[in-house]
């Protein structure tokens, strides 16, 4: 029975060790990652576009052990009520050397978007391109220009650390 026991009870740990170990590790983005974890918490943010405004709120976890920020975003319009929620993935993908942002839209579309620095981002496929700007680890802008129905639209935007 002995003779059983031990190869059993090393079988488990083994196993069990896995996945912990497996968590543990960092990723191989993380270099890349590490300019973005200013991020991670809550932010308020303030929008505007043409005649219309509102504000967004925005939380940053971190997923993935760390490869991957996941923000959950919810919009609200002129009047406090949210008429978007959604949540978007950003990393980077060493593969292609860019930082990418993906996720659904409460619409039934989804954003891909993708960037060199983590600045300036592209929708691939679209005129849409937007900026991305750290002024502080508590503030940070975004200025985006797109073409919606044949006709230019732009929306900037001021975000606050909670």
């Amino acid at each position: 029975m002995k003779r059983l026991m031990l190869p059993i009870l090393a079988s488990a740990a083994i196993l069990f060790s896995l996945p912990l170990a497996a968590s543990a590790a960092t990723p191989p983005n993380a270099a890349q990652m590490a300019p973005l974890q200013y991020l991670l918490g809550t932010w308020h943010c303030a929008w505007k576009s043409g005649s219309h405004s509102g504000t967004e709120d925005q939380v940053f976890d971190t997923a993935l052990d760390g490869a991957w920020l996941q923000e959950k975003e919810v919009v609200q319009d002129a009047n406090g009520q949210p008429f978007v929620q959604s949540i978007h993935y950003t990393g980077y993908d060493p593969s292609h050397k860019l930082y990418m942002h993906v996720g659904p839209d409460a619409d039934g579309t989804y954003e891909v978007a993708e960037s060199p620095d983590s600045n300036v981002w592209r929708n691939p496929g679209t005129a849409n391109v937007f900026t991305h700007t750290k002024v502080s680890d508590t503030e940070r802008t975004l200025s985006e220009s797109d073409n919606v129905n044949g006709k230019a639209v732009s929306i900037s935007m001021t975000c606050n650390k909670v």
